[in-house]
């Protein structure tokens, strides 16, 4: 890991991310003294988010049933995304806790183009859905989005960057990460305090700070552009609260 980025993440994510990338996605994430602020802990996770639902169970906001179905497949617990249609589709629960661990395993199905994210801390502030998300699209897997409304900046302390004309502000990656179709790579979320920390195996991604972010679902995101439709699979989807 890169001595600046291990600087900016801070000795407590590295220690929870570091935990977990080394255990499986169901079994409880030993958490360190530096992460728990105390004892060492065991925090179970969340259920899969994606384990026995179907498609129906889902929220997709302004979108008929007819054009989910045409965007997402759900089978075994893998959600199919193939960017039929430029869609969000939200969990059925919403996850209140104010720091977390989120992993999840994706899988680009082809070489070519494709466009998804993860998305988090998805509600309706002041009139507005507010949401962060870790850009999984291929050209540029690891960027973080702050919509919504949301401020955001590299480090606290530094001018929030500008926004576009949407009111979305983007935060390009710090590293560029190797990744194959056909092969499940694991992706993992850390929110701690105002921070998000991105991972693509194991390996930092991403780091920065945000105002305005408050506890919410998570979600999945697709996207057609002209440069290709390569459909993007998600399994294996839990939150582990810190």
């Amino acid at each position: 890991m890169a001595t600046g980025l291990r600087n900016d993440i801070g000795a407590t994510v590295v220690s929870a991310i570091a935990v977990l990338c080394s255990s499986a996605s169901d079994t409880p994430l030993r958490v360190t003294p530096d992460v728990a602020q105390g004892e060492n802990t065991l925090i179970a996770p969340t259920a899969d988010v994606l384990a026995g639902r179907k498609l129906s169970d889902f929220i997709c906001r302004d979108a008929t049933m007819k054009a989910v179905g045409e965007t997402f497949s759900l089978t075994n617990g893998v959600l199919t995304a193939n960017a039929s249609h430029a869609l969000v589709l939200e969990s059925p629960d919403r996850y209140d806790c104010e720091n977390f661990v989120m992993q999840a395993e994706v899988r680009y199905e082809s070489d070519g183009f494709a466009d998804s994210g993860l998305e988090f801390c998805i509600a309706d502030v002041d009139g507005r859905r507010r949401m962060v998300e870790c850009q999984l699209k291929t050209t540029c897997i690891g960027d973080g989005w702050a919509l919504g409304g949301i401020r955001a900046a590299r480090n606290d302390g530094e001018p929030y960057r500008k926004p576009n004309a949407a009111g979305d502000v983007r935060v390009p990656r710090q590293t560029t990460p190797v990744w194959k179709s056909g092969v499940w790579h694991k992706v993992s979320v850390v929110k701690n305090g105002n921070r998000f920390s991105f991972f693509f195996d194991g390996k930092p991604l991403n780091t920065f700070v945000v105002d305005g972010a408050v506890p919410g679902r998570i979600g999945f995101q697709t996207k057609p552009y002209p440069e290709g439709r390569g459909a993007v699979s998600f399994r294996n989807v839990r939150m582990f609260q810190l």
